[in-house]
């Protein structure tokens, strides 16, 4: 999405790249993209990835996409994945092999009503202790439930090679619905 927060209209190319920061770098190009003053418009660019490495908790593979325009950057980090359970068997499947799924919960909100936690849950030094000694567990996927945790954990996850399983806080009395 590119938005335009001037008082003119304006066109610029727009330049996606994708690095690793090991010499993997592909990139694409949307040309003349043009967006009227205070308006909003939404574009799709493919960029070719061949060549890439698959994220997995042994080997936690990082790319970083940069969308450039005229004015303005932004970047973003991701892992390249594929991660389904097979129809057949049940069996979760990680890119393209069985996966045996090793993890803990973490009631986030109950966390939260701990007197002692102080601001633990937003030092990342702490946050990054925590998920290294579930790693050290030959733990390779949490599920967060009561709560999402903030953004830098599923960060730290990544980064670490921890899959996430991301429970919606449901609460409350619900009928069922035939």
């Amino acid at each position: 999405t590119v938005s335009n927060h001037s008082a003119t209209d304006a066109v610029s190319d727009v330049h996606f790249t994708v690095t690793d920061g090991e010499g993997f770098e592909k990139s694409a190009t949307v040309e003349n993209v043009s967006v009227l003053s205070g308006e909003t418009t939404e574009i799709y660019a493919e960029v070719d990835m061949s060549g890439f490495e698959y994220w997995s908790p042994e080997s936690p593979k990082l790319y970083t996409i940069t969308a450039e325009t005229n004015t303005d950057c932004i970047s973003d980090t991701f892992g390249m994945r594929a991660f389904y359970f097979d129809e057949r068997t049940g069996k979760p499947i990680l890119n393209g092999e069985y996966r045996y799924l090793i993890g803990t919960n973490v009631p986030f909100y109950r966390f939260l009503e701990d007197p002692l936690r102080a601001d633990l849950p937003w030092q990342e030094e702490w946050v990054r202790s925590v998920l290294l000694k579930f790693k050290e567990m030959n733990m390779s996927i949490i599920r967060f439930h009561c709560g999402f945790v903030p953004d830098f954990w599923y960060d730290l996850c990544d980064e670490l090679g921890i899959m996430v399983d991301d429970e919606w806080a449901m609460f409350g009395n619900y009928e069922c619905q035939p």
